[in-house]
Formats: C-alpha cells, sequence, structure tokens
C-alpha cells in the first residue's frame, strides 16, 4: 500500500512542478534575435511569449547604456502571445528591455532581452 501512495505523491508531485513551469510566460522569440535595430531610426519591436499575455496589464521599460530607464508604449500584438512596443530613435550601442507581463492564467513574469543598435 505504501509503494502505490508513494507512486501517487510522485506523481502528483511532477504534474504540479510541470504545470508550474508552464503557468509564467516565457519569450520564446522577438524581432530583435537575429537583427539588429538601426540607428537614429525609430521601431516596432515585437516579443513573442509561450502564452497569451494580457498587454493592458503589462509593462516593458527601455534600459540605456546609461543605466536610465525609460517607460514603452506596447500595444497587444497581432497574436494573442504578442506585446509590441515602439522604440524610439537610438543611437548605436547596446540595449536591454525589462518586461513584466501578465499571463492570461493570472501569472506574472520578468525579464531582460538585450539587443544591439547598429
Amino acid at each position: 500500500m505504501n509503494k502505490k501512495l508513494n507512486q501517487l505523491l510522485v506523481l502528483f508531485a511532477t504534474l504540479f512542478f510541470i504545470s508550474s513551469i508552464y503557468a509564467h510566460a516565457v519569450v520564446t522569440r522577438s524581432s530583435v534575435d537575429n537583427a539588429p535595430v538601426t540607428v537614429n531610426q525609430a521601431t516596432v519591436v515585437s516579443v513573442f511569449f509561450n502564452t497569451r499575455v494580457k498587454s493592458s496589464l503589462s509593462k516593458i521599460e527601455l534600459i540605456s547604456r546609461t543605466d536610465e530607464n525609460l517607460p514603452l508604449t506596447l500595444s497587444q500584438g497581432q497574436r494573442p502571445d504578442e506585446i509590441s512596443v515602439e522604440l524610439p530613435a537610438l543611437s548605436e550601442g547596446d540595449y536591454a528591455l525589462k518586461y513584466r507581463v501578465f499571463a492570461f492564467d493570472g501569472h506574472l513574469s520578468e525579464g531582460i532581452l538585450i539587443f544591439k543598435v547598429e
């Protein structure tokens, strides 16, 4: 009886662990993954997640080389798992997008997406 109970507990714990991994919005790709942003040109960046996200409750900030945080305007992308953000014209260098997004299941996810302007 104990062996069966132990197996059931292991199965339950495994399912709980797997469901908690997939309950958060994780970036799967972005439009800045393979190509730098063009210098001195405003552009729109698309960020894709592994689940639907609520753009109205989400926030993205631009982090510059001087560590200044600039809040950016974001909107729901064309797909439910996509957020679009408007970048101002930027000078050459390395930047980051600091994001805080809410998945439709109510989980909060935070992260940083590094990109280059050339």
